[in-house]
């Protein structure tokens, strides 16, 4: 019996990584041939076919975290503006691979999910296939030391304000993920504060302002409606969160039952950020002492956020036609040998060229 529920919860991981992982080769084929299709048509033209494509997977990946886990989400804060998209900076505290797919989950509701960007760790540049794609999609990489090339961040923001590209700008400002377990890298965290004369921090890290710094000076007041300020945590329902516990992986988030996502929210209109650069940079440290009184309180009084919760459900014809356009797009080649053997060589050929060319193009970069 017991072996009978670790298959069963295996296969609640497997299964929906094997589809999401499993249709990036089409992805990339069907994107290149809208690329190579557009090149004669203006650029916004291209750019409205890439968001319509990144909203189809992302769909699909909230199809499986979201629609099938029945993951709970709980709103708490300002209210975001559902029924109106808004060009934003989204800035989030980190402490799991889900932080990236709850931005997701707010950006659905708006409408808003092909129009996601990330400041993004340098590292990630060289996965296969995705490395090359995030970059297209005008993602940015940057080092995690801090010591990222400014003058790249900035030089990208500003083509994506030049083009006047609608976007959800999403940023972890701490640069790592926080991990209640590793305490070497909490203890360097608390170091550095206290060096700098900053609020020690318990529940978050100390932010690493650069890059954020950059993007609030570069797109600024003309571009900007809004700066979304979230504080997400995770719970599981019927359980106790105290003491905080390592929040769930991608698969801990698939194979549990009764996830809960808490997401408390500020939203800064762009006229209120702090427009000196030492002001602007103290800004971002005060959203993250406010982070760690939310979070601490969350951890310390059995789950609570202030405010009153606000559910607001996805609904399934959101997210399932998406689920099955895919599953169309990936069992054609899976059902026959010929299709196989081509899907075999589709992976391994997009994703040593994708690869090459990421390490060309960032070793130019570098030189």
């Amino acid at each position: 019996m017991l072996t009978a529920l670790g298959h069963m919860q295996l296969l609640r991981f497997v299964g929906p990584a094997a589809v999401i992982l499993g249709v990036a080769p089409q992805y990339l084929m069907a994107w290149l041939t809208w690329r190579l299709a557009s090149l004669p048509l203006p650029r916004r033209i291209f750019e409205r076919g890439d968001e319509m494509f990144y909203d189809m997977y992302q769909s699909l990946i909230c199809f499986f975290f979201e629609t099938c886990t029945g993951a709970e989400v709980t709103f708490y804060g300002d209210q975001i503006p559902w029924d109106k998209q808004e060009n934003v900076i989204v800035l989030c505290n980190h402490q799991s691979s889900v932080d990236w797919i709850v931005s997701d989950f707010l950006a659905i509701r708006q409408g808003s999910l092909g129009r996601m960007r990330y400041i993004l760790k340098s590292g990630l540049k060289y996965l296969p296939l995705y490395g090359f794609y995030f970059a297209q999609h005008s993602c940015i990489y940057v080092k995690r030391s801090g010591a990222e090339d400014l003058q790249h961040v900035e030089r990208k923001l500003t083509e994506m304000k030049d083009r006047q590209m609608p976007m959800w700008l999403v940023i972890f400002p701490e640069g790592t993920r926080y991990n209640v377990t590793n305490t070497a890298a909490l203890e360097k965290s608390r170091a550095f504060a206290a060096e700098q004369g900053l609020p020690v921090l318990s529940h978050v890290l100390t932010p690493r302002t650069k890059a954020t710094e950059a993007s609030f000076e570069i797109l600024s007041l003309d571009y900007l409606d809004a700066v979304y300020d979230l504080t997400i945590a995770y719970s599981i329902a019927n359980e106790n969160p105290v003491p905080r516990k390592p929040a769930p992986s991608m698969s801990d988030f698939l194979i549990s039952q009764g996830q809960q996502v808490h997401v408390y929210c500020r939203r800064h209109a762009a006229r209120d950020i702090p427009r000196d650069i030492e002001e602007r940079k103290r800004w971002i440290h005060e959203t993250f002492v406010e982070k760690d009184r939310i979070l601490n309180r969350f951890y310390n009084e059995g789950g609570k956020m202030p405010g009153v919760p606000r559910k607001r459900r996805l609904p399934w014809s959101r997210t399932f036609p998406y689920f099955v356009f895919w599953m169309a797009a990936l069992l054609p080649f899976l059902m026959t040998k010929w299709g196989r053997s081509a899907y075999w060589k589709m992976w391994l050929v997009s994703s040593f060229g994708t690869v090459s060319y990421m390490m060309l193009l960032f070793g130019k970069v570098q030189r």
